[in-house]
C-alpha cells in the first residue's frame, strides 16, 4: 500500500516519474492474489501471536476480545480471497483508450 501511495504521490503531486499503470485482465488477478497471499501470511503470524497471548493469560473471560478479533479477521481474510479468486473468473476488462 505504501508503494502504491508513493507512486501516485510522486506522479500526481510532485509531477515526477511515469504515470501509474492500471492493471487489467490476468495481470490484475495475479497482483490481487499476491496481496491476498500476503494477507494470509499476516493472519497466520498475527493469529499465532494472539494464541500465545491467550495461552499465557489463561483466563477465558479476559481473552474474549482476542477470540472475537481473530474471528472477524478470519472472515475478512476469507472475503479478501474470494474477491481475488473472482478476478480469475471475471477478469477486470481492459480500459478503452
Amino acid at each position: 500500500m505504501i508503494g502504491w501511495a508513493d507512486q501516485r504521490f510522486r506522479y500526481y503531486i510532485k509531477k515526477e516519474g511515469e504515470k501509474p499503470i492500471r492493471l487489467d485482465g490476468m495481470a490484475h488477478a495475479r497482483h490481487s492474489m499476491k496481496g491476498s497471499l500476503q494477507h494470509i501470511l499476516a493472519y497466520i503470524i498475527g493469529a499465532a501471536l494472539m494464541f500465545l497471548m491467550i495461552y499465557f493469560i489463561g483466563d477465558a473471560s479476559k481473552t474474549t476480545v482476542l477470540y472475537d478479533t481473530l474471528k472477524l479477521w478470519g472472515i475478512i481474510v476469507i472475503i479478501d480471497n474470494v474477491i481475488s479468486i473472482s478476478y480469475f473468473i471475471w477478469p477486470r476488462p481492459e480500459k478503452k483508450q
